[in-house]
Parts: structure tokens; sequence; C-alpha cells
């Protein structure tokens, strides 16, 4: 599935002139990436409407509130995360990565 995602985001044009030095990508890499929209106001209402607590992004189903670290706040760089380890169950990574 992150091919898949991957692959969408370099047709969209998001990756611009670094498209082709983007090969491996993650489903982390895939929301923390500045893609999304950061003003809560524009989200519909539905987004989080009936929840106590306000998320950066709207969930649209479940039972359980779904947590994504670091959700939008990466900016694309050609070679991105090509080199940053990462370990379970967290999967932090150094600054930078």
């Amino acid at each position: 599935m992150c091919c898949f995602i991957l692959e969408m985001y370099k047709e969209a044009g998001l990756f611009d002139q670094i498209a082709n030095s983007i090969t491996e990508f993650t489903i982390k890499d895939a929301y923390t990436l500045k893609f999304f929209e950061n003003n809560s106001n524009r989200m519909p209402k539905w987004c989080n409407g009936v929840d106590t607590v306000k998320l950066p992004y709207g969930q649209i189903r479940g039972k359980y509130r779904m947590e994504l670290p670091g959700y939008n706040t990466m900016d694309p760089y050609p070679h991105m995360n090509e080199r940053c380890p990462s370990l379970p169950p967290k999967y932090s990574r150094p600054k930078g990565c």
C-alpha cells in the first residue's frame, strides 16, 4: 500500500523536482509529510464533531481513535528517510530523519 501512496503522491506532483530521488516509503512517511490541511477550521464539521479530543485531522469512522505522531510535520527532501534507523514498537528516528 505504501508503494501505491508514494506513486499517487508522485503523479500528483507533490514531490516536484525530487520525485525520482524518493524510493523508500512507509505509512509513517505518508502521513508525516506536509501535504495536508493545517487549518482545522477548514475541515468538515463531521471530522471531529462528536469527539471530545480534537485531532489535527478528520477520522471518518472507527471505534478507536487513530494516533498519528508527527502528522503533517515533515517537508519532503531528496532521498528522504533512506538512511534513517527505526526500531519497533515506537519506530523512533533521530531528529532530521
